[in-house]
């Protein structure tokens, strides 16, 4: 029996037995529906509940609301049931890439129709785009500088903060701004298709990836690209993120990829002319992803290294490093001047929201050790929550980086830089001082296509649940009352990390 043939053959044609692919397809497209339904009810709508506390008793009591809640709790489940009954014939190699991409596309049509879930901040980035609109520089100015009606709809933590995101990202804004002529539903279409777009993107490449790096593209794509984070966060949120993350993979495998390691057959052209064009084009899409959000400058460094094997002679990391930065710095300046804004970007990137939520492993550290101070009642909690942030950004997370990168800067098979890759935005996540349900993505899309450890696949699709269930729809994140249980977890994460690096470097200092 062929790869995926039971999708498509024989008596599996139409039959419906629980723990199928075709279950699972049919579950999460319903729990898909059932999320739709909340989304108009209690989704993020336009002036809907009041956004920023947990619902109230008189709330839940009326019976829109209640009814609304009930379709979220099921299509929740639902969701994640359908996305976990794949597991196993992922896991098994019975899902082709296109049968996964075709059921993330059934899941995404219901939530692409109905408002926004689990966020607003699409509300944020319309403010900020009609800002950029009317002359206004948003790395400047937080939208609330602008009077408007829009910004009742936003979170009010957003309404006069700079925007953290980069021109290409604030082009986007603006232009789904003068398109909407005041009309905010029309400007939400335009954002959620820049996501759609991302999405797609992503659909397109992380197959391409998963087989580069010698990984079943079914399984890649059940876990990177049809986790109910991408269809609640990147689909129905419409964040920027998806953009960001579909351009990083497209980069990452414009650069894995071997097809020019010599002349292609009928080309005058030289294989070096090819793979120093192969490299540009790599690095253009990284800068334009970095163009969306920062964030992504973090894969440049192994995007280098996945050039190297199709390069000989001296100086490969040279050569290889100046055609990767080289489009990096093409693609980003395109998008910077078109933009108009200068290097606003630069100061706007590290002055983002940084809120308390234990879902950062080092916000999560620095409150649980400013514990004791709170209960004895003394200052100085708020110095140790800066401290632990502080060394995580500028101390641990570098050394992790250099750790991860270093011993393969003279090239190796692209599995284990990709490999690499991913742990590096896992670790760039533990340093952050604010990390969103969503930010989740950018490791897991990563490792998703080069991981096949499966504790490590184990841990993904685990934090991918609690994250999806961890935010009410319509934004609320449950982190911001359950740092009683959340920071003492980080911590004993921490401390068992701690003991297991000890551990490792014994080995290796003993052998």
């Amino acid at each position: 029996m062929g790869q995926g043939e039971p999708l498509t053959r024989g008596d599996e044609r139409g039959r419906w037995r629980l723990g199928t692919p075709a279950a699972g397809r049919s579950i999460g497209l319903a729990g898909a529906v059932l999320l739709a339904v909340a989304a108009y009810t209690v989704g993020a709508v336009p002036g809907g509940v009041p956004y920023g506390r947990l619902p109230s008793a008189q709330l839940l009591a009326q019976p829109r609301y209640s009814i609304g809640m009930a379709c979220w709790v099921l299509g929740l489940a639902g969701l994640l049931a359908g996305w976990l009954v794949l597991r196993r014939p992922a896991r098994d190699g019975l899902l082709r890439a296109r049968w996964v991409v075709v059921t993330t596309l059934l899941w995404a049509v219901p939530l692409l129709i109905a408002p926004p879930l689990a966020s607003r901040d699409v509300y944020a980035y319309a403010a900020q785009g009609e800002l950029y609109a009317h002359g206004l520089d948003p790395y400047h100015s937080g939208p609330a500088a602008l009077p408007s009606h829009w910004l009742a709809d936003m979170s009010p933590s957003w309404r006069d903060s700079p925007a953290p995101y980069g021109p290409l990202a604030l082009l986007i804004a603006r232009l789904a701004a003068v398109v909407a002529a005041g009309h905010l539903t029309v400007a939400l279409a335009v954002l959620r298709i820049a996501a759609l777009a991302g999405v797609l993107l992503l659909a397109g490449y992380l197959p391409r990836l998963a087989r580069l790096a010698g990984v079943d593209a079914g399984a890649a794509c059940w876990l990177g690209l049809a986790s109910p984070l991408v269809a609640i966060h990147l689909v129905s949120g419409a964040h920027s993120d998806a953009l960001m993350l579909g351009l990083l993979v497209a980069g990452l495998t414009l650069a894995a990829q071997r097809r020019f390691a010599g002349r292609v057959a009928g080309s005058r052209i030289p294989a070096p002319a090819l793979t120093a064009a192969t490299a540009l084009l790599a690095g253009a899409a990284l800068g334009l992803a970095a163009a969306v959000k920062v964030t992504a400058l973090l894969a440049v460094p192994f995007a280098v290294l996945l050039i190297l094997p199709v390069l000989s002679g001296r100086c490969r990391l040279v050569r290889a490093a100046v055609a990767v930065v080289a489009g990096v710095a093409v693609a980003f300046g395109a998008a910077s001047a078109a933009a108009g804004l200068g290097f606003g970007w630069a100061s706007a990137a590290f002055g983002a929201e940084a809120s308390v939520q234990w879902t950062s492993l080092s916000t999560g550290v620095g409150t649980a050790l400013g514990f004791p101070l709170r209960l004895l009642g003394l200052p100085g909690a708020g110095g140790v929550l800066a401290v632990a942030r502080d060394l995580a950004l500028f101390v641990v997370l570098p050394a992790v980086l250099v750790a991860l990168w270093w011993p393969v800067r003279r090239g190796a098979e692209p599995r284990a830089v990709l490999v690499r890759t991913g742990w590096a935005f896992a670790a760039l996540l533990a340093a952050s001082p604010a990390v969103h349900p969503w930010y989740v993505l950018w490791p897991v899309v990563i490792l998703a296509a080069a991981a096949t450890d499966r504790r490590v696949v184990t841990g993904m699709v685990a934090v991918t649940v609690l994250m999806t269930v961890l935010v009410l729809p319509d934004g609320y994140n449950l982190a911001r009352v359950t740092g009683w249980v959340g920071a003492p977890l980080d911590l004993a994460i921490v401390l068992g990390l701690g003991w297991l690096a000890v551990r490792r470097l014994r080995r290796v200092t003993a052998v």
